[in-house]
């Protein structure tokens, strides 16, 4: 299995770390007028310090469960670990929560499941080359590849539900996966338990990233 390097940029500035996925490298790039992420402290508990780039000797960010930690609006994405070329990249552009949500049926309305529905704005890109590149023929979307950090410091993976799932016209959501040759933008609707916590993108459960709501 080849090896992953998790980037994170800002401006001149490179950090990376190198981590096990799925034959892939994986790299987060931040645009120069973003924020990077937060620093470790007492007061964010199971943010640590990542391995060594082998290339910038610097560190990036990761929770406990190895997750680069971003921020809303940072960009997220796979490169190919030979070409350094872009195979997927996701940016979480606003995160909110919600006690209710309109249905794929005109009038009505759906109340969560579980306790609150998360609300995630996503743009994601996969360019057509990345259909010859690392065995990656799609990358998806759908409820099932995230999952919340609660206040407990709990991972819970049941975030999606029959309510969730009515949430919001097609046209409304992001597709369920993205294919070569695609940008798409949408919608996720996730049903939790908390109204605070970090969502993950973690499609293989081995790491990905984490964004603080």
């Amino acid at each position: 299995m080849n090896k992953r390097i998790i980037v994170a940029s800002a401006g001149a500035t490179a950090v990376a770390a190198t981590l096990i996925f799925g034959g892939v490298t994986v790299a987060n790039s931040i645009n120069a007028d973003n924020s990077t992420a937060p620093a470790a402290s007492k007061d964010d508990k199971g943010i640590k310090k990542a391995d060594v780039s082998p290339n910038t000797k610097k560190q990036v960010k990761t929770d406990k469960f190895d997750n680069v930690v971003k921020n809303v609006g940072e960009e997220a994405g796979l490169v190919d670990d030979k070409t350094k070329r872009s195979l997927f990249s996701l940016k979480v552009n606003k995160i909110t929560t919600a006690t209710s949500c309109p249905s794929r049926v005109k009038g009505k309305t759906f109340a969560p499941e579980n306790g609150i529905f998360l609300i995630v704005d996503v743009k994601a890109t996969m360019p057509a080359k990345a259909a010859t590149a690392a065995q990656v023929e799609y990358m998806p979307l759908i409820a099932e590849t995230f999952a919340v950090e609660g206040p407990d410091g709990e991972l819970d993976r049941t975030v999606s539900s029959e309510a969730a799932w009515s949430c919001f016209s097609d046209k409304d959501l992001a597709p369920a996966v993205v294919n070569p040759g695609q940008t798409v933008t949408g919608k996720i609707v996730l049903d939790v338990k908390s109204t605070t916590g970090k969502l993950v993108y973690d499609p293989e459960n081995n790491g990905g990233w984490s964004w603080k709501y």
